[in-house]
């Protein structure tokens, strides 16, 4: 059955007119189609028209640059009537449905349309006006876009083709969308067009070279906004952009004892396969990368563990520094330097032992000194006490010492090799004969200055609370001593001028 004609323009200017002789067709780019357009912008299988009686029914199916009906875009997957003579677009190529009839209606303008109201079932749906409206397609834009793929940072151009088909004179604005902000400049933002005129006007593209101008293909759109119908029509076009690679390395710290933090960038706009590799001019370097290789989207940064050590390990030696480098392997490859600081164990440990070994020989040096005065205190002269009647006779072997004040003790000789130490015993001796008092002095504190508070006298036996048996500070060595009377002192133990012993030890 003979329906009509779908006629075809496509942006370079041919016309060709396609029959339709059936209730339904598909509208695409593949050959499997009804209606084949062989053109950029039309998907493979881009629109349906059907055919419902009376009424013209047009749908999107899902396209990548939209169906419209007098510049208004379909939503998908929706089928809309399509009002006589209205222009139809796939993409970037327009189009328009004849009716068989002789009579075909005209075209109407979006604006001046407005759909009937559905008829009552079984009544005749009225015929649509076939008055021309004023602004038929007034403004038509096609786009010649770049021929070849482009470098990410060159320069190319597209045309855009503007006619003014409208009956007034028109000022229209140009300007490029779908794509990022200075990637695109339109040499004539404005165009002014008379009735019938057509005019050209030149887009330059430049996207930059970083990783933002991605590899692949972009669509976009030069758009024309009339001021006189206050309608904006629209042309798609494609731009491809070819790939390049770029990586940076950056190192932190640049000088370590092992670990460091490796930087990896990719500066390009496709993704970058990094596989990381150290090197040392010696050979005496091991690194270890956490991860080793990995991939990296365009603009993408990742930092990377790296242990570097010695190959070899030192216990003893000096502090060594080691140059090395890292880099990426593959093309082009990027590096960064480095350098490690290897300390042998016993830089970090030598202080530990040097202060363990000084400790160990002050005690050994302390000890050695108690046992070196305890054997000389040892090996003094016994001394035998001999008390008769009122009197007491003191005897040392080789010589003899004064009278010293009697005791009611019975007489005894005694022989003692004891040492004064604390928590023994003692008595006090030789402190009968001082010229201002005759009996050894009690003072609250170990020192010369501090001030007597008591006496204990020859005979007077005393426990040994407290003493270290070495000088002070005054020459004298002082003994914390508790009389059997429950007195408690510091008395010294002799005098350090003359050796006069003031304390015997005693059981």
């Amino acid at each position: 059955m003979d329906y009509g004609t779908l006629q075809v323009t496509t942006p370079d200017g041919q016309v060709r007119e396609y029959p339709i002789d059936v209730g339904s067709v598909l509208i695409g780019r593949a050959d499997s189609n009804r209606v084949v357009i062989d053109h950029v912008s039309v998907s493979r299988r881009h629109a349906r028209l059907s055919i419902d009686g009376e009424r013209v029914l047009i749908e999107d199916l899902s396209s990548a640059t939209g169906t419209f009906i007098g510049g208004q875009r379909l939503p998908s997957e929706t089928p809309r009537e399509l009002p006589p003579g209205q222009p139809l677009r796939f993409g970037d190529v327009t189009a328009r449905f004849n009716p068989a009839t002789a009579d075909a209606p005209a075209a109407y303008t979006p604006a001046a349309y407005t759909p009937s109201p559905q008829p009552a079932t079984g009544a005749t749906p009225p015929t649509p006006s076939r008055q021309r409206g004023p602004t038929e397609q007034a403004i038509v834009v096609s786009l010649v876009s770049p021929s070849a793929p482009m470098a990410a940072g060159a320069t190319t151009t597209a045309t855009c083709v503007v006619e003014n088909r409208g009956s007034v004179a028109d000022t229209l604005t140009i300007e490029v969308q779908n794509l990022p902000p200075g990637w695109a400049r339109v040499t004539r933002p404005q165009l002014a067009l008379s009735p019938g005129a057509r005019d050209e006007v030149t887009i330059i593209l430049q996207p930059p070279k970083t990783s933002e101008a991605r590899a692949g293909e972009y669509s976009f759109a030069a758009a024309a906004t009339s001021r006189a119908h206050g309608v904006e029509v629209r042309a798609l076009g494609k731009l491809s952009i070819l790939g390049f690679g770029g990586q940076s390395l950056d190192l932190k710290p640049t000088r370590s004892t092992g670990a460091f933090t490796v930087v990896v960038s990719n500066s390009g706009n496709v993704p970058a396969e990094v596989s990381l590799r150290g090197a040392e001019s010696q050979g005496a370097l091991a690194f270890a990368f956490t991860p080793e290789s990995f991939e990296l989207a365009p603009g993408e940064s990742r930092p990377v563990r790296l242990q570097a050590k010695t190959s070899k390990g030192r216990f003893f030696g000096a502090e060594r520094v080691f140059p090395f480098e890292v880099a990426t392997q593959g093309s082009p490859a990027v590096s960064a330097s480095g350098e490690l600081r290897s300390r042998p164990p016993w830089l970090t440990i030598r202080w530990f032992v040097l202060g363990a070994f000084l400790i160990v020989a002050a005690g050994a040096g302390f000890f050695g000194y108690r046992q070196l005065t305890q054997d000389d205190t040892a090996s003094t002269p016994a001394t035998a006490t001999a008390v008769s009647g009122s009197s007491t006779t003191q005897a040392t072997a080789g010589s003899t010492t004064p009278a010293i004040a009697a005791t009611t003790k019975p007489a005894t000789t005694t022989a003692t090799t004891l040492t004064l130490k604390k928590g023994g015993n003692a008595i006090v001796i030789n402190s009968a004969d001082k010229p201002v008092r005759s009996c050894l002095q009690l003072r609250p504190a170990p020192a010369r200055n501090a001030t007597p508070f008591s006496d204990i006298c020859n005979g007077t036996k005393v426990k040994l609370l407290d003493g270290t048996g070495q000088p002070g500070a005054d020459g004298f060595t002082w003994w914390s001593v508790q009389t059997e009377a429950g007195v408690t002192g510091w008395s010294a133990q002799g005098d350090p001028t003359t050796g006069e012993q003031w304390l015997q030890a005693v059981q």
